[in-house]
């Protein structure tokens, strides 16, 4: 019986080295730096640099206005391309308000979805506009009329049998929203 005998080594540390001797003590931490032991220090100390670099920028800009009158939050915007005065947000209560920035007034507004309107597009002549909301419908309204010219549903809200449909005039209120 030749048993083989296994020799451990234990690793610990005083109990004074963890511990602090009152609440307001603080730990010392250690830090090398090596740019040997440490190689991707630098970029990311260029990073957090740039990064501040551009925050500061940012905040630097004035303020100019806040737009009020929405009810819920705003969880879409659009600007006009044909208009430096228009610009379109939608809510989370469904409602879509056209701003004359300028003024900082509203132009126009219409509960256009049961639930929050989550998209908006202006069509490049802008002359109208495209909305779809958490309702499940995709909505083009006239700019100039101020009225709705169609609803589709969405794909998830038509049947089975109406999802042709649905896509062929989902592709035309897009058209027609672009053209």
């Amino acid at each position: 019986r030749n048993q083989a005998a296994m020799k451990i080594k234990m690793l610990s540390r005083p109990t004074g080295d963890t511990t602090r001797d009152s609440k307001k003590a603080v730990f010392k931490v250690s830090s090398n730096p090596d740019p040997t032991l440490h190689p991707f220090e630098r970029a990311r100390e260029y990073k957090r640099a740039v990064t501040a670099a551009k925050l500061e920028r940012m905040h630097a800009k004035p303020f100019v206005r806040a737009l009020e009158g929405h009810a819920d939050g705003v969880y879409s915007m659009a600007a006009s391309p044909t208009s430096l005065v228009a610009l379109l947000s939608g809510s989370g209560d469904g409602e879509v308000r056209i701003w004359d920035v300028a003024h900082a007034k509203t132009m126009w507004s219409v509960f256009a979805h049961d639930g929050a309107v989550k998209g908006l597009s202006v069509g490049y002549d802008g002359t109208s506009f495209v909305s779809c909301g958490d309702d499940g419908t995709i909505k083009l309204y006239s700019l100039s009329l101020e009225s709705l010219l169609g609803a589709v549903p969405t794909a998830e809200e038509s049947s089975a049998a109406g999802s042709a449909a649905a896509s062929s005039a989902s592709a035309a209120a897009s058209a027609a929203a672009v053209a």
